[in-house]
């Protein structure tokens, strides 16, 4: 019998997928601080969904982007 592999984040495009991932730890930081435990591990089981689609298309984000996210937010 085989596995299927389920892939939510297929459809997205290689952009969507860097933005929705970027947001996605933004909202785990504000989960963290706000001590909101279960929510924090659903959304981590999210992003760790993401970051498998993130590496199959071995996708990159460029150091100004991130940066850029990085020091403005």
């Amino acid at each position: 019998m085989s596995v299927v592999k389920f892939r939510p984040y297929k459809k997205l495009s290689d952009k969507q997928l860097l933005d929705e991932a970027y947001k996605k730890m933004k909202k785990l930081q504000q989960l963290e601080r706000e001590k909101k435990e279960e929510l924090y591990k659903e959304e981590v089981m999210k992003l760790n969904e993401m970051i498998i689609e993130i590496k199959k298309r071995n996708l990159k984000i460029d150091n100004r982007t991130l940066l850029r996210r990085i020091l403005l937010n």
